[in-house]
């Protein structure tokens, strides 16, 4: 093997791992905060039998994103209905283009309820909430 083609192959691989390692960096995926909204949530209270279905985070550019498995809600800073996940501690309703979350802590932030619409945001939470678990 020529020493060239050794020497691309080692500089292609240290190039990959630099963008994985700029990935990880920006996409911080959404960070347990305790008491707060941010972060994993759980379809059980038995987080080793469950599986997260919600994530709340505070992507780069300090826009929130509320993911679930049907989709994600984005919220930009300029939003009249931004707050910042990890200090939200009782509730908040999170809208944009025609549609909301509605998020509210319960059991010293260990459950969240979360329900989920078109139109304008609630004045509160909806009867038809799910709770999901830390």
């Amino acid at each position: 093997m020529n020493e060239n083609a050794v020497k691309s192959d080692d500089n292609e691989q240290s190039t990959q791992l630099d963008v994985i390692h700029l990935i990880n960096q920006m996409a911080d995926p959404a960070k347990d905060v305790p008491g707060s909204a941010a972060g994993q949530w759980f379809d059980t209270g038995d987080i080793e039998a469950g599986r997260p279905e919600i994530g709340v985070a505070m992507l780069p550019g300090d826009m929130v994103e509320i993911s679930t498995a049907s989709g994600a809600l984005r919220v930009q800073k300029d939003n009249p209905t931004w707050a910042d996940p990890e200090l939200m501690t009782t509730s908040h309703c999170y809208a944009d283009s025609g549609g909301w979350f509605y998020l509210e802590m319960l059991a010293d932030g260990m459950q969240m309820a979360l329900a989920t619409g078109d139109g304008v945001c609630p004045n509160s939470l909806p009867e038809d909430a799910t709770i999901y678990y830390r």
